[in-house]
């Protein structure tokens, strides 16, 4: 399972009651704004959600070192936090990363060509990433990323809804985190005119979070945290594989 963002918005008007339409009580750029802040702080307690990204680098005869950006553009307004995987487009074929230094030691002898069968990966002054190929290419060839994504930035108005790629548990408790942090910022004639108060925003956070949060996670993150550290056990080393299943079919 995954949602987006105007799913997300959709549940919490649903949650607070609000219609979509009409006389709204919370303005939708609001709640977009909690959705990439909560969004965020959930993917830090669960783990990241997972997405591939075609043709993510282009391979050209002459150049060996490419830039990865962060920002993902038209995927739905994410960045990208960590690369996880290179392969080949056309057939699939993965491209190790090694160490910069291993990668350097084969450059420093001869810079061969033909078809780079590993890389490293290099952090840039703008936290983009330099991926540095072990030999020249000779044919232009497509690379695809798979990486963990998390909205960077949403304005309803201005851009598409990003892609949210947690579990259904993962799901459910960003929905009553966003709709507890916005429902903090409402005036008190409308929270009583919507028949909610603050010990209804302090159920919603722990059913999320759990009662003994910070001091341990609980609730619907907990559980959701505990189903990826079980993907990644049940996988071993192979992480691409677990990251690959949980983001395709919402384990």
């Amino acid at each position: 399972m995954s949602t987006d963002g105007n799913k997300v918005v959709a549940e919490v008007r649903r949650i607070f009651n609000d219609p979509d339409t009409g006389r709204q009580n919370i303005v939708t750029d609001v709640i977009a704004q909690a959705v990439v802040r909560w969004t965020q702080f959930c993917a830090g307690e669960i783990g990241l959600g997972a997405m591939w990204i075609p043709t993510a680098i282009t391979l050209a005869p002459g150049t060996i070192d490419y830039t990865l950006k962060r920002d993902l553009g038209t995927n739905g307004n994410a960045e990208f936090q960590t690369l996880i995987d290179l392969v080949y487009h056309r057939d699939r074929l993965p491209i190790p990363r090694r160490a910069y230094e291993e990668i350097q030691a084969l450059r420093a002898v001869v810079v061969t060509q033909g078809r780079p069968v590993m890389c490293c990966v290099m952090p840039d002054e703008d936290q983009n990433l330099t991926v540095m190929m072990s030999s020249n290419p000779q044919v232009a060839e497509s690379l695809d990323a798979l990486v963990t994504v998390v909205p960077e930035t949403w304005v309803p108005s201005d851009g598409a809804a990003p892609k949210i790629p947690f579990g259904a548990k993962g799901c459910r408790a960003l929905e009553l985190l966003v709709a507890a942090a916005v429902g903090r910022t409402l005036g008190a004639e409308t929270l009583t005119a919507m028949a909610i108060n603050e010990g209804t925003f302090n159920a919603w956070f722990s059913d999320a979070v759990g009662s003994e949060y910070p001091r341990q996670l609980g609730g619907l993150l907990g559980q959701a945290r505990l189903e990826v550290i079980r993907l990644k056990r049940a996988h071993g080393p192979l992480s691409f594989a677990w990251v690959t299943a949980w983001s395709r079919y919402g384990g």
